[in-house]
């Protein structure tokens, strides 16, 4: 009998079998990328050594720092409202609300002000300087009443419409009073001569009575007030507006 032989298998499909896979040789060099990486070399940790000198530095500063505010916080002071003017104030003006008003700041060291609540009690009290718009109310800057001062005096001038500016006078305004030519009285036009003229300022304006004669009251010096008295007699002075430019 003949022995039989069984067929070899032959691979189904389209995978054909791997060939035998050569090993390198001993020349050859393997990729870089198939070398294994070393691990990285730990971090070497630095220990300090903290300073007591150092700290206690920084404890101090920061105390001082803390302290300088405290002490700008006080010179700064808490903001207060005190009186400024509003505008302009000549002297002899009686102050009315609308010549103040409010302003929030801080402490000014050596400044004496007003607080806000003092408004409605300013109301009617007299200027005795000129203060301008803006500027901090100062008690010394205001009185009940001008009082004048050594070698002043305060002569009221009668006036009617003719002998003084249309535009009207106000406290603080300088004037001259002018000896007019139609003197109806002889007794003083002797010493008392048409064009004769006294400078001074005005301290108040009254209003005008039934006949539109009005008050106003001049600071003169003190001699002259009393020959201005003398000449206010006769009706015959005219007061003349002076200008106020660069006062």
């Amino acid at each position: 009998m003949t022995p039989s032989h069984k067929p070899s298998r032959k691979p189904h499909g389209p995978h054909q079998a791997a060939a035998p896979t050569t090993p390198p040789t001993s020349g050859a060099t393997e990729p870089a990328s198939s070398k294994p990486e070393p691990p990285a070399a730990p971090t070497p940790t630095i220990r300090q050594r903290r300073r007591p000198a150092l700290i206690a530095l920084g404890v101090t500063l920061a105390a001082l720092g803390g302290l300088g505010g405290a002490y700008l916080a006080q010179r700064g002071g808490t903001p207060q409202s005190v009186l400024v003017t509003a505008n302009r104030l000549d002297p002899g003006h009686k102050i009315t609300l609308e010549d103040l008003k409010p302003v929030q700041i801080g402490t000014v060291d050596g400044a004496t002000t007003l607080p806000e609540g003092a408004r409605a009690s300013l109301v009617g009290k007299t200027v005795t300087n000129r203060i301008d718009a803006g500027t901090i109310l100062n008690p010394s800057s205001i009185v009940d009443a001008i009082v004048p001062g050594t070698g002043s005096s305060v002569v009221g001038i009668g006036v009617k419409p003719g002998q003084y500016p249309q535009l009207g006078l106000k406290a603080g305004d300088q004037v001259h009073i002018v000896v007019s030519a139609n003197s109806q009285n002889t007794n003083t036009a002797s010493t008392i001569k048409p064009g004769s003229a006294w400078a001074g300022s005005i301290v108040s304006v009254g209003d005008a009575n039934r006949d539109g004669i009005r008050t106003v009251d001049v600071l003169l010096p003190a001699d002259q007030a009393r020959q201005a008295a003398t000449a206010g007699g006769t009706g015959a002075l005219t007061l003349v507006l002076d200008s106020t430019t660069g006062k």
